[in-house]
């Protein structure tokens, strides 16, 4: 688990593109995680299961990337 990762409480399902998007904060620098729904089982209802596999799937991320750019496609 990636403890420098401070994810925000602005998770957002964008209908249009069927993504859950999320920003939070790494070393001082805002990051945007879009996480498409086929990911996630096609959820598109956040609960607290939901929130908890998107953190899960972006510390997975950051634990094997390093992330180069401010949007970060999973």
């Amino acid at each position: 688990m990636n403890q420098a990762f401070i994810i925000n409480d602005d998770l957002t399902y964008l209908v249009q593109e069927r993504v859950w998007q999320v920003t939070g904060i790494l070393s001082g620098q805002c990051l945007t995680f879009r996480v498409p729904i086929k990911k996630v089982n096609n959820e598109s209802v956040l609960s607290q299961a939901l929130k908890f596999d998107i953190e899960c799937l972006i510390e997975n991320w950051l634990d094997e990337h390093e992330p180069e750019i401010e949007l970060v496609e999973l």
